[in-house]
């Protein structure tokens, strides 16, 4: 895991490295950028230098505890920046908050026919159950990201990991409508590799 946080560090990859709770053996990696090639070229080759230096066998993506996402706007928001760019960076690079809790939330086709006063109660809900969960600052500040699952990831599996490190914190995803271009959207990929 150090080996891997020095290779991120040093490739200028912004990331949060965590320790994998049910695995001894896992760890689990976000990674945020607006460009999607980052997760392609800059992310997957420092993971492969690292993975092949270790001397080990390859590292393995855990496809069930892998997500994509991209962070979004209810369509309410005042300053798109801080909230689809900064504040969900700082969120999870938060240097107090040492755990995370990340569980997906897939929605149906289902919920995009209800019209917008269903829908709304759904979410008030949601919001309500995540008030109830915790007063903290952790439960107030989760970054909204909606998942998108690859053809291996179609259930919505809860992935909860815990880190070592300082920088992170719980999170739920709930979706809002997009309020700027996809080209301009912050994009996080989460995911977990084991030896």
């Amino acid at each position: 895991m150090a080996a891997l946080q020095a290779k991120l560090t040093q490739s200028r990859i912004p990331s949060v490295l965590y320790a994998d709770v049910n695995h001894p053996q896992a760890l689990g990696l976000l990674t945020f950028s607006e460009d999607p090639n980052h997760f392609v070229s800059r992310v997957h080759d420092a993971v492969r230098d690292c993975s092949r230096a270790a001397g080990n066998a390859p590292w393995k993506v855990r496809p069930e505890f892998a997500m994509f996402g991209r962070t979004c706007s209810t369509g309410y928001e005042s300053d798109l920046q801080h909230w689809l760019i900064d504040r969900p960076r700082d969120t999870v690079m938060h240097e107090g908050w040492d755990w995370v809790v990340w569980y997906p939330l897939k929605r149906t086709g289902a919920f995009s026919r209800l019209d917008s006063k269903e829908q709304g109660a759904i979410l008030r809900e949601h919001g309500t159950i995540g008030r109830q969960y915790g007063a903290g600052p952790r439960a107030r500040h989760p970054p909204r990201l909606p998942r998108h699952s690859t053809p291996t990831t179609t259930t919505s599996s809860s992935a909860p990991s815990a880190r070592r490190s300082t920088r992170c914190r719980t999170s739920c995803s709930p979706c809002g409508r997009p309020s700027r271009p996809a080209s301009t959207w912050s994009t996080w990929g989460p995911s977990s590799w084991a030896a």
